[in-house]
């Protein structure tokens, strides 16, 4: 039986290079200015590893989780380095209790695709609704195009900004979530089926965005706009604005 300790520190303990955190961040800023759009919203911000970095590059950061621990560590984690972040706790199924608008919303490193296909386009609408027009969302998922293509001539980028709700694709599909940790590998069994997440091409989430009145600016690999997010690429990130 896993304690709550060994999953918090499965799911949020972090050992990324700080290095990697900087480039992330550096497309958010890309394509999220700050001189145009100053106040960001971080959903699913964890541990507060984006929220922390853009408030230190002057941004108003709101980050917003589930985790209580997790907010806590990205409080103290704020509070050390003397950085201004202000943290709440909301779910991402009920972000109601969030009720101002945002330059720009982040939602990174696979937090969509978790919920039901309800819940997932209910997303879309809250998101819709915490963007001031003009303001800015930025996702990071993973691509289903590269789970699928031995399975389909899917190696071609794809829109479908016209694709209807109803026409989502629901599979899931299991992923080694957490198997290139060893020390995590004694994890992975029991969250099995806990975390695989459905999956989506970059056509289907522009379609599901565009009938919420985000219109997609940008689908990439890698956190590069040079790098398009294709079937060669398991995560993708894609850039909307809120049209009115």
């Amino acid at each position: 039986m896993i304690s709550p300790d060994d999953m918090w520190k499965a799911l949020y303990a972090s050992d990324i290079p700080h290095e990697q955190t900087v480039r992330e961040c550096d497309f958010i800023a890309r394509f999220v200015p700050i001189g145009t759009h100053c106040r960001i919203l971080d959903l699913a911000c964890g541990a507060g590893r984006f929220s922390v970095e853009l408030a230190a590059r002057g941004y108003t950061v709101t980050g917003a989780d589930l985790d209580r621990m997790a907010l806590r560590v990205a409080s103290d984690t704020a509070r050390s380095l003397g950085v201004a972040a202000t943290f709440i706790e909301a779910d991402l199924r009920s972000l109601d209790v969030i009720d101002e608008r945002y330059d720009g919303v982040v939602l990174l490193w696979q937090s969509y695709g978790f919920f039901d296909g309800v819940a997932q386009v209910r997303l879309f609408a809250q998101l819709r609704r915490l963007l001031r027009p003009g303001g800015r969302l930025i996702l990071d998922l993973y691509n289903r195009l590269y789970y699928t293509r031995g399975s389909a001539s899917s190696g071609q980028f794809e829109y479908d900004l016209g694709l209807p709700t109803a026409a989502m694709r629901r599979e899931r599909i299991h992923l080694p979530f957490m198997r290139h940790r060893e020390d995590l590998a004694s994890l992975a069994a029991p969250l099995a089926g806990l975390v695989d997440p459905h999956l989506f091409t970059p056509g289907e989430i522009a379609g599901i965005a565009a009938n919420h009145d985000l219109a997609l600016l940008l689908a990439c690999s890698e956190c590069s706009a040079d790098v398009p997010a294709t079937a060669e690429h398991p995560r993708m990130q894609l850039v909307f604005e809120r049209v009115h």
